[in-house]
């Protein structure tokens, strides 16, 4: 277990880290620029801006995949990244489509907040934010939390249920905004099992990718869709959408199931 919550650390401590560099630099850009207009160093009052939180998370996950990669925490085998057919990737859409109804319209009937919201609607007018959400994020979140987490407390512990759950409850826990906590641990069972089963990060990558790129094209294209789904919607056909939604992952989840090998 220290194993992991050394992992989870990395992650989070990379994060910070790559915040607080990029902080740094523009505190001291605007120092200097100060000076050469005043002739004095004035530290001027900050407060971390979108470009900030764009380019700290940016470089945070550049750290973390060389880290992942030189100290060999991610497997490198042919069948980790290998293949699957067609008509499971197809199926995945779906899926990932129905898991996203049916956990959104829970997390709104909870009353789970989202505290980053507004990053999020800024992020989607920047190419560098759009493309750290949609498949940068993605792509070195699934190596940490299913290459690297979860194959590694399946090889110790021998229990592919329990080491999906805790893979996914920490993947959730550790973005910290309750909505996503809810949306993510769910997401992540489905995404560990997907791993699980075929045995090749590619399936859990591209669901991964698929969920996220939607997300930021609804905000895109939708501004509004980044209020409740009832509000939206109306709440009999938020509840028909949800409810609809969650038959269809349960259904995808059944069909891919049964056309993996055992």
């Amino acid at each position: 277990m220290i194993h992991v919550i050394r992992l989870v650390l990395y992650f989070v401590g990379y994060q910070l880290l790559c915040s607080g560099i990029i902080m740094g630099v523009e505190v001291i850009s605007s120092a200097l620029a100060g000076y050469s207009d005043t002739g004095k160093f004035i530290i001027p009052d900050y407060e971390p801006s979108i470009t900030t939180a764009i380019w700290g998370g940016l470089l945070s996950y550049v750290a973390l995949f060389i880290h992942l990669v030189y100290f060999k925490y991610i497997p490198t085998d042919k069948k980790s990244f290998s293949p699957v057919s067609a008509s499971i990737l197809l199926l995945c859409v779906p899926l990932v489509y129905g898991l996203s109804c049916f956990t959104n319209y829970v997390g709104e009937t909870l009353g789970l907040s989202n505290n980053l919201e507004e990053m999020f609607l800024m992020m989607k007018d920047h190419f560098w934010g759009v493309l750290s959400v949609s498949v940068i994020g993605p792509i070195l979140e699934e190596l940490l939390f299913r290459g690297a987490i979860q194959r590694y407390l399946i090889e110790k512990w021998k229990k592919p249920a329990g080491c999906i759950l805790l893979s996914s409850l920490i993947f959730g826990a550790v973005h910290g905004n309750p909505i996503q906590i809810f949306f993510a641990s769910i997401l992540g069972m489905m995404l560990g099992w997907m791993y699980y089963r075929t045995g090749s990060l590619l399936p859990s990558i591209f669901m991964h990718i698929l969920n996220n790129a939607t997300s930021v094209m609804f905000m895109r294209l939708w501004p509004d869709s980044s209020d409740s789904m009832s509000a939206w919607l109306g709440s009999s056909m938020a509840f028909t959408v949800g409810m609809t939604g969650g038959v269809i992952a349960i259904l995808c989840i059944y069909i891919i199931n049964k056309r993996l090998p055992v």
